[in-house]
């Protein structure tokens, strides 16, 4: 039985107890004040017997809390030291939940990794023309120089699929103008968040 099972059948037995400390009250003094109606449940031995199961259970329920936050603490590679926060919330007829903060360990980005080869290789090409590198005349040079079988820079393969299909950045320019200046934008952008550019 893994620890959240454990937490589980202890807080449904606590709960259980307290339903029954409450029935317990019910039948023995129905119109009596709280405090009278408490005098009579510490004299019978069914209320001492049921305050004492659940206080065994508090106990079983804050020794078995305490191991998941060591073995939480374990997992993570955590010491007492290192800076981190482990909250258990605690409510009636709720199942525990435990977040832990991990400070350490940070989970990765999601989605594709940017390439970045990519986008330095167009970057390189285009950055000679400066701020200009969108007129007409410097786009189809940048076309060209994108072309080469060495620049390592094909056209994104969606561009095969569209209406008028381009498998060439030339092909592109000539087709789809604006979809090329976007692109490239794109890329001398992802290039810049490299340090060195």
């Amino acid at each position: 039985m893994t620890l959240e099972e454990q937490i589980e059948k202890e807080r449904e037995r606590n709960y259980t107890l307290a339903i029954e400390i409450e029935k317990l009250r019910a039948q023995m003094g129905v119109t009596v004040p709280i405090s009278d109606a408490d005098s009579l449940f510490h004299q019978s031995k069914a209320f001492e017997n049921l305050k004492r199961m659940k206080k065994e259970s508090d106990e079983r329920l804050a020794a078995l809390k305490s191991e998941m936050q060591d073995a939480a603490r374990s997992d993570a590679g955590l010491t007492q030291t290192q800076s981190e926060s482990v909250s258990v919330h605690d409510k009636k007829a709720e199942p525990v939940q435990e977040t832990v903060d991990r400070a350490i360990t940070t989970k990765p980005p999601r989605g594709p990794k940017p390439k970045m080869e990519y986008h330095k290789a167009i970057a390189a090409i285009v950055n000679p023309y400066g701020d200009d590198w969108q007129t007409e005349s410097n786009l189809d040079k940048i076309a060209a120089k994108l072309d080469r079988k060495n620049a390592k820079t094909p056209p994104p393969l969606t561009w095969t699929t569209r209406n008028r299909p381009a498998h060439s950045w030339g092909r592109a320019v000539q087709n789809f103008r604006e979809l090329v200046i976007k692109k490239i934008s794109y890329s001398l952008k992802m290039a810049a968040r490299v340090p060195g550019n």
